[in-house]
């Protein structure tokens, strides 16, 4: 059976599992190798009664430096180690989707106000040679 709704205990809290998508045309980075993987921002769906400063409905940026997982292993034709990184974060499953399962603590700051978005894109143009 799937739970609807949840209610989390003591300092945790539950957010959005927002991904980056490949069409994402607003980021800087190489959108192919976000695409799949978690959003550093989220939004909060529920909290514990010993959340203080986080309210349900702020958008929140994740640190996920306790759910890094390092994968080392041995490559034996480039004679290097290599590291796979991942990132394991704990995941609740409701009816209607997946979302994380965090504590207090794994919130670096509340996003108080976003700017707005503009639709600008920055075009490159190549020197001309003046003769």
């Amino acid at each position: 059976m799937i739970p609807r709704k949840i209610r989390p205990t003591t300092n945790h809290i539950v957010t959005t599992m927002d991904r980056y998508e490949e069409d994402d045309s607003k980021l800087v980075l190489d959108v192919k190798e976000l695409a799949g993987t978690v959003k550093d921002t989220q939004r909060v769906v529920a909290i514990g009664p010993l959340v203080r400063d986080i309210k349900v409905g702020d958008y929140v940026r994740i640190c996920p430096d306790r759910y890094i997982k390092v994968k080392h292993s041995l490559a034996e034709e480039l004679n290097e180690k290599e590291m796979e990184i991942k990132i394991n974060f704990p995941i609740v499953d409701l009816e209607d989707g997946r979302y994380l399962f965090l504590y207090e603590s794994d919130v670096d700051y509340i996003i108080e106000e976003f700017a707005p978005e503009t639709t600008d894109k920055i075009l490159y143009t190549p020197p001309t040679i003046i003769k």
